[in-house]
């Protein structure tokens, strides 16, 4: 049930994200395209600018599609349908989970291919030749670990939107229900931050530096960035879980649809 779930979900939130991405692209070619024409660097400036715009406008949409797919479908009218269905709580919640990860990273994905047209088209293709042949191939398997860790940080972040929606509807929050709803992801947000920074469980990192893995202790003053931050992943594990079960038992228990 879980796969057919998902599908669904996938099938009803692919256009907007979809038609965003098609035009982060096509605005990319032409933008490219106008900066290769020009020399001025006034419009180059204005073009790179609107790209960036164009960028932010995309990823904005992501988050207003996820809020949207949470509570249109969980805590709208729609949401008595949706929890009349013979499925588990775990099954549309990680359903939702599954499908707004990959809607995330494929607007990232849109994003990176968008760079690379612009690079393709303003830079001579003999120097891009060379780029990638002298491009280490060492680099990789940290990109995917950067990429592991961006999931487990996302999917924190859903469940951090998931829970405002919900305490949004247990408190019956109608006025001002998106400065609330912004409030309470803030507050979410920062009291983990604070936890993380004055609770080092694990405070140890893996980073990666010339082409060697090295594994240190965090100590004060050092930055807490890195490969893998020990600390931050044995948080979000917690947060993760604790956050989800505590979701879970709120829809279970204490939801009541308007």
């Amino acid at each position: 049930m879980l796969r057919k779930l998902f599908k669904h979900e996938l099938k009803s939130s692919y256009l907007e994200i979809t038609i965003v991405n098609i035009v982060n692209i096509f605005a990319s070619t032409v933008f490219s395209l106008l900066i290769r024409a020009t020399r001025n660097t006034v419009v180059i400036g204005l073009l790179i600018m609107s790209l960036v715009i164009l960028t932010v406008i995309a990823f904005s949409i992501v988050i207003i599609n996820i809020v949207r797919s949470f509570n249109n479908k969980m805590f709208s009218h729609e949401g008595y349908l949706t929890f009349t269905l013979p499925v588990k709580i775990d099954e549309i919640i990680i359903s939702k989970i599954m499908a707004n990860i990959i809607w995330y990273f494929i607007t990232v994905f849109s994003t990176i291919f968008s760079i690379f047209i612009i690079i393709f088209i303003n830079v001579d293709i003999l120097d891009i030749l060379i780029i990638l042949k002298h491009l280490p191939l060492n680099e990789v398997p940290p990109m995917l670990i950067s990429a592991l860790m961006s999931i487990i940080d996302i999917t924190l972040v859903l469940i951090f939107i998931l829970l405002s929606l919900i305490l949004l509807n247990i408190g019956k929050i109608t006025k001002h229900k998106r400065l609330a709803g912004f409030g309470m992801f803030f507050g979410l947000s920062m009291i983990s931050t604070w936890i993380k920074g004055l609770i080092r469980a694990l405070p140890f990192r893996l980073r990666f530096s010339g082409g060697s893995y090295i594994f240190e202790r965090i100590v004060t003053g050092m930055t807490r960035t890195g490969l893998i931050n020990f600390n931050n992943l044995f948080w979000n594990f917690i947060f993760i879980t604790s956050l989800y079960f505590l979701s879970k038992y709120l829809i279970k228990n204490k939801l009541e649809l308007e």
